[in-house]
């Protein structure tokens, strides 16, 4: 009977190691910063097989993908990668001609084709607002690493699953209202 208590216990707080352990990894973890991706060659592959060479550029909130030439590319529908073109909402979008079958000068023309001025736009008040909820979670002179408080209501709303786990060896680090603040 003994061994079966023990054999509890030892799970019990393997569990409870788990859940601290992830409720830490989360809770210490630094928040993310979009990066530009490396403008690197790549090797890009058709469905039928044939592959070329081009760079994906951009971050997390805009990304571009151009030919070595610098001729800007979009997957189609059908998974071909053709010379992009701007669609009517303003987005880069596929046109009929797929890379590597006609010659882009002729078809195409400009290089380095981005997006329409309002979607560029858009994007850039997508990554301030990221950043701006960024600066209002960081610690500062007036927070200590761990306070919670927002300084003033972030941009952005998000919906969040909070764990509140009570352990009987251990006295509480936050009170359920200092989560019920950030609702």
């Amino acid at each position: 009977m003994k061994t079966g208590v023990r054999l509890q216990q030892a799970q019990s707080s393997r569990w409870a190691t788990i859940v601290c352990g992830l409720f830490c990894a989360l809770f210490y973890a630094s928040p993310s910063q979009p990066a530009a991706v490396e403008p690197v060659l790549r090797t890009f592959r058709q469905p039928d097989g044939k592959e070329f060479a081009g760079r994906v550029l951009g971050d997390e909130f805009v990304v571009f993908h151009e030919t070595v030439e610098g001729y800007s590319i979009v997957q189609n529908a059908a998974g071909f990668w053709c010379y992009a073109r701007l669609g009517v909402d303003g987005r880069l979008a596929a046109s009929a001609f797929v890379v590597g079958e006609a010659n882009p000068e002729a078809v195409i023309g400009e290089k380095h084709r981005r997006h329409a001025p309002h979607v560029m736009q858009d994007s850039q008040q997508r990554r301030e607002a990221h950043y701006e909820n960024l600066r209002l979670l960081a610690p500062g002179p007036a927070r200590p690493a761990g306070d919670l408080r927002l300084t003033k209501r972030a941009v952005n709303h998000y919906r969040l699953a909070v764990l509140l786990v009570e352990f009987p060896d251990t006295p509480a680090s936050y009170a359920p209202a200092d989560f019920e603040q950030m609702l």
